[in-house]
C-alpha cells in the first residue's frame, strides 16, 4: 500500500510572486480553526507556520472599502475576508478590538461588519483590519504572529497542504490586506507597490 499525497490547489489568476520565491522546506497542514469549508485562502495571506508540529494557521485580516471616521460601528471591507460573527476585530496594535456582530453580504461589492463598541481611530479605504486575539480598549493583538505568507491560493479542507514563503518579493496590491505590524515580523519578504 502506498501513500497518495492529495492537493487541491485553486486558480491562479494574476501572479502574485516577482519570482520564485524562498519556502520554508516541506508541506504544511493548514489548521482552519475558523475558516470556512471551502473558502479560498488566497496566495500572500499572512501565515502562521510551525516547524516541528507541520501545521500553518492564518491570520483573518481585511482590506476597508470606504474611509471610516473615528466614531463609527459599522466598516465597510472588501470581499475575500475569512471573519464571521464573534470574531474580534482591530485595526492598530494595542489599540481598540471588539467583537463583530454581524456581518451584511447583500452589497456586491463589499460586506459590513457592525461592531457594538467604536474602534475610535479614523480609517481611510485600503488600511488592514486584523483578527484580534483579545477584547478591550487597549487590547487589540493579532491572533497569530505571522513568519510567512501563503505561496499558492488553496481550498479550505482539513489539513490542506500549503507552502510557506519566508523570503521573496511579492506584488502587494495583488494580495490579501497585511498590517504594517505582520510586514515588520517578515522583514525578508519585500512588498513592492507595482501592479
Amino acid at each position: 500500500m502506498s501513500l497518495q499525497p492529495k492537493k487541491t490547489s485553486v486558480a491562479a489568476g494574476v501572479p502574485v510572486w516577482q519570482r520564485q520565491p524562498e519556502t520554508a522546506s516541506g508541506g504544511f497542514a493548514l489548521a482552519g480553526y475558523a475558516l470556512l469549508a471551502a473558502a479560498t485562502v488566497a496566495a500572500g495571506t499572512p501565515v502562521a507556520f510551525d516547524e516541528a508540529t507541520r501545521t500553518a494557521t492564518v491570520l483573518k485580516t481585511a482590506k476597508l472599502a470606504a474611509n471610516a471616521t473615528n466614531v463609527a460601528t459599522t466598516y465597510n471591507v472588501e470581499k475575500g475576508h475569512h471573519f464571521k460573527v464573534g470574531d474580534n476585530f482591530g485595526a492598530v496594535i494595542g489599540g481598540k478590538a471588539y467583537p463583530i456582530t454581524a456581518i451584511d453580504t447583500s452589497n456586491a461589492n463589499y460586506d459590513v461588519f457592525t461592531v457594538g463598541t467604536t474602534l475610535g481611530v479614523a480609517l481611510v479605504a485600503g488600511d488592514a483590519l486584523f483578527q484580534s486575539s483579545a477584547t478591550g480598549a487597549s487590547a487589540a493583538a493579532l491572533m497569530v504572529t505571522p513568519n510567512g505568507l501563503v505561496y499558492e491560493g488553496i481550498t479550505v479542507e482539513e489539513n490542506a497542504p500549503l507552502s510557506a514563503v519566508i523570503r521573496g518579493t511579492v506584488y502587494e496590491r495583488r494580495i490579501p490586506a497585511i498590517p504594517s505590524a505582520v510586514k515588520s515580523g517578515i522583514p525578508n519578504i519585500i512588498f513592492s507597490k507595482s501592479f
